[in-house]
């Protein structure tokens, strides 16, 4: 029996994956009625297509990428040093450019960083937050978007069309705190415009907001060691980024870079694994019967825990059926935990 839109989303909701947002899901099910006329009805069948397109919706607007940087351990080269001048020389314009943006002058604004700093946070905080009727109406405009690119897509042409999207943020370079900002504040152009400069040069961004504010001239690193996170835990994996910013940089200076990679890699993470409406049945009916057994062999309890499993809906052929999922059960929940 074919079910509505609201009661479909609740299924799907009950069903989804641990790690899949919710926020996902129903725009991700907007998509798909999209394509249908009428009033759309949906079968359980159609939850695999709602959770592909809810984890590739989920993908692009949640940023699953972590970049930490490696930097305690910098290579040191003299020359570097000239190099740095060369190419302030050659962003000179962008940075007063972006002063007279700010500050309506060219000239340095703060006489000292902290002062600098001081500015970033204050004009945070008095940044207007974006009211629940403007964030209502983003989401609608991003999924009215999302529909007619959709739409647009399912025509065999030679043309796909994706839009993407991503929120500007400011990291305290003293505590690391993440300051997303709005589009309305003067800190959203700020830090677009040193994240490019940044890309531009290889001079790290919070070296740039020092040089912008207070006129410290930035460390240029030879080599930057970047450990990059992608995906929630059912899709975790890493990476390494290695910038090179200098050709001074000799191959004693690359053997140290990598020791420091093989130092810095993330321990292997294995997938957690969502729980299940059959993993929550059997943990009721372990909590009901007084916890696992001691042995967990224990054939007398699994066949209990299998009777009782059956009252429930959960049928198992024999008593090992019960007991295996347990096992697997408390292997989801200790990688959980890690």
């Amino acid at each position: 029996m074919g079910l509505k839109m609201e009661g479909f989303l609740a299924l799907a909701k009950e069903n989804a994956p641990s790690d899949l947002p919710e926020s996902a899901i129903e725009t991700a099910l907007r998509l798909l009625s999209a394509g249908r006329t009428g009033t759309p009805t949906f079968y359980q069948k159609d939850l695999p297509d709602l959770y592909a397109e809810a984890r590739r919706i989920a993908g692009r607007f949640d940023a699953p990428v972590t970049r930490r940087a490696v930097d305690s351990e910098r290579i040191e080269i003299p020359a570097v040093s000239v190099e740095r001048d060369q190419i302030l020389a050659r962003i000179d314009e962008d940075v007063a450019r972006l002063r007279r943006v700010l500050f309506k002058n060219e000239s340095v604004p703060f006489t000292s960083y902290e002062e600098g700093l001081e500015w970033i946070r204050t004009t945070w905080n008095a940044q207007d937050e974006p009211s629940a009727k403007e964030l209502a109406a983003f989401k609608q405009l991003v999924a009215d978007i999302d529909a007619k690119i959709a739409q647009i897509n399912r025509l065999n042409t030679y043309n796909v069309f994706e839009v993407f999207t991503g929120q500007v943020a400011i990291r305290d370079p003293v505590s690391g705190d993440r300051m997303p900002v709005t589009s309305r504040s003067p800190l959203s152009h700020f830090a677009s415009e040193v994240r490019r400069l940044s890309r531009l040069t290889g001079l790290e961004e919070p070296d740039l907001f020092a040089y912008v504010l207070a006129g410290v001239k930035p460390k240029l690193s030879p080599a930057v060691v970047e450990i990059l996170e992608y995906g929630h835990p059912r899709t975790y994996r890493a990476a390494v980024q290695l910038t090179i910013n200098s050709p001074a940089v000799t191959f004693e200076d690359l053997r140290s870079l990598h020791q420091i990679i093989q130092r810095s890699w993330p321990p292997a993470q294995k997938p957690a694994g969502r729980i299940t409406r059959k993993d929550e049945i059997l943990r009721a009916v372990v909590d009901e019967l007084g916890g696992p057994p001691n042995p967990l062999h224990s054939r007398e309890y699994w066949k209990r825990a299998r009777e009782r499993c059956e009252q429930e809906g959960l049928v198992y052929k024999n008593h090992r059926g019960p007991m295996m999922r347990w096992k697997r059960l408390e292997a989801k929940l200790s990688r959980a935990e890690r």
